[in-house]
């Protein structure tokens, strides 16, 4: 459960990570997800982040984390104006890189409007071009990791 939560091998000790996947707390994310996946089906990906950053939170998980969530659960069969895309600090470094966001933008902790902003930019530029919103995404990924 720590791989997938994002913690890899770097995680600052064995008990903060055995700590995320206890029983209790195992049960309680796996209800937080199960709300938000519902709310992504329902009202779409602007939504279900909201439901994750707010009263779906899941302890020890960021916008990384749930956004990849998001994509992949969520895919092109969500409803709303946008498909769920990943935001992660490697796109942030390469919005900013392109001048896409302002330079204050955060590399982490994206508030529910700034993910909607994020959305509406890709999906808008991924229109103009005649490409999916997550070819786009992938793309400011592959920029991203090239970056100091």
């Amino acid at each position: 459960m720590t791989a997938t939560r994002g913690r890899g091998v770097g995680a600052r000790t064995v008990t903060r990570n055995a700590c995320v996947a206890t029983p209790p707390t195992a049960r309680a994310d796996s209800r937080r997800l199960d709300a938000a996946l519902g709310v992504v089906q329902e009202t779409g990906a602007v939504e279900a982040y909201r439901a994750f950053n707010n009263d779906q939170r899941i302890p020890h998980s960021g916008a990384a984390f749930f956004t990849k969530v998001l994509y992949f659960a969520g895919g092109d069969s969500t409803k709303g104006p946008y498909q769920p895309i990943i935001l992660d600090r490697v796109v942030s470094r390469a919005l900013k890189d392109h001048g896409a966001v302002a330079p204050d933008w955060p590399d982490n902790g994206w508030t529910t409007d700034q993910y909607r902003q994020y959305l509406a930019g890709v999906h808008a530029y991924a229109h103009s071009r005649g490409v999916l919103p997550d070819q786009i995404e992938a793309a400011l990924f592959s920029k991203g990791k090239q970056l100091p």
